[in-house]
């Protein structure tokens, strides 16, 4: 265990916010190394960011080092989470790096960053996207179709509640997606129509006891015998 010390660098200037925060064991030698790096034009941090806007305003005479926190840590890692708190309390913005940043957050932070390049990517290799995952899907039709019987029937109670409140919702979402895509769906259903006809007459066994067809779904839901032996809430 070691005391760490979480200091930021701001200027005197409180009209300028900007400010930098950081982690380390020995600030007088951090702030050595800051000064030294702001001098000498051959080190490769002397137009970093950091020293190109202290030096943008008025050097370092404007400018402080101010301890905001002596911790006692395991390691750099764990006073990196103090560095993280004061660099969000703070809204640092003179910071290269974010601290302790997640896979989830470095994921976040390139898309949008290179979100220009991921779209002209998919447009010019649109082709290839759509057979990888064409592909994709017919190898692993099976293992998708297990993994969706086993949610829906886990969910079952719970899609049907859903269902039942937002029913007038899902309807109004079918027609403006149907009147949307109309054509499309009018080509798949000719190109499709045998294997449509196949899945409409074939047979299955509702809770109830008693099989159905597709097509006669609905219907089947309706009946007595459905309704006296499933408990609908």
């Amino acid at each position: 265990m070691s005391e760490y010390t979480i200091y930021s660098i701001s200027c005197k200037n409180k009209l300028i916010t900007d400010c930098y925060v950081g982690a380390t064991q020995n600030l007088t030698i951090v702030i050595k190394t800051y000064k030294y790096t702001y001098n000498n034009k051959k080190d490769r941090h002397y137009s970093n960011k950091l020293n190109t806007f202290i030096r943008n305003n008025k050097g370092w005479e404007n400018w402080e080092i101010i301890i905001l926190a002596t911790p006692i840590c395991v390691n750099m890692c764990a006073a990196y989470v103090h560095k993280r708190f004061y660099y969000e309390k703070l809204n640092s913005t003179l910071n290269s790096n974010y601290p302790l940043r997640s896979d989830k957050d470095s994921h976040a932070v390139s898309v949008i960053k290179h979100a220009d390049k991921i779209k002209e990517n998919r447009i010019k290799n649109a082709d290839k996207i759509k057979e990888y995952y064409t592909d994709w899907y017919a190898n692993n039709y099976e293992k998708l179709q297990a993994t969706r019987k086993i949610y829906y029937e886990k969910n079952i109670d719970k899609r049907k509640l859903d269902y039942k409140i937002n029913i007038d919702k899902i309807k109004e979402g079918q027609k403006i997606y149907y009147e949307k895509n109309i054509d499309k769906i009018k080509k798949y259903r000719t190109l499709n129509a045998d294997k449509i006809k196949a899945q409409q007459f074939e047979v299955k066994m509702c809770d109830c006891g008693k099989t159905y067809t597709h097509q006669h779904y609905a219907r089947h839901c309706k009946t007595k015998f459905h309704l006296s032996h499933i408990n609908i809430n």
